[in-house]
């Protein structure tokens, strides 16, 4: 006679869970010039369990950006060099996943120049932890 396994036997001698699209950690890419406001945001976000990657300028992000493959782009506007709607275009380039700026600048001038980019959320600087958590929890 064939013993029927219980649901939680399947798969028991697996080494770990399977991981389900629910659980999976959201890869976050955080592009900051200020050391220390980076710093700190990387901080925040590694501490809430998202798998983190930093650049410092935009050059730096599209490099990463193409080898981490982040689920959301974290970008600060005035960049040097080249700035946060350049980076933005150029990650959606190699794929489309939504951007959240952040500036302490002038957000409808922000508004009108990123028309044609998926922009899921303009916060202003200071950052509100509150208000960055709750746009990364709706893109979860």
């Amino acid at each position: 006679m064939r013993r029927r396994r219980h649901r939680d036997e399947v798969g028991a001698e697996r080494a770990g869970p399977i991981r389900t699209l629910n659980d999976m950690t959201q890869r976050v890419l955080v592009v900051e010039d200020d050391d220390d406001a980076r710093d700190a945001l990387a901080l925040i976000l590694a501490s809430q369990g998202y798998e983190l990657e930093t650049a410092g300028d935009g050059y730096a992000a599209i490099a990463k950006a193409r080898a981490f493959h982040p689920d959301v782009l974290i970008c600060d506007w005035r960049l040097p060099g080249m700035d946060g709607v350049a980076v933005a275009h150029a990650v959606q380039r190699i794929s489309m996943i939504p951007v959240i700026f952040v500036t302490a600048h002038s957000v409808p001038d922000l508004r009108h120049q990123t028309k044609d980019l998926r922009v899921h959320a303009f916060l202003p600087k200071p950052i509100d932890v509150g208000r960055l958590r709750n746009a990364l929890q709706a893109l979860a």
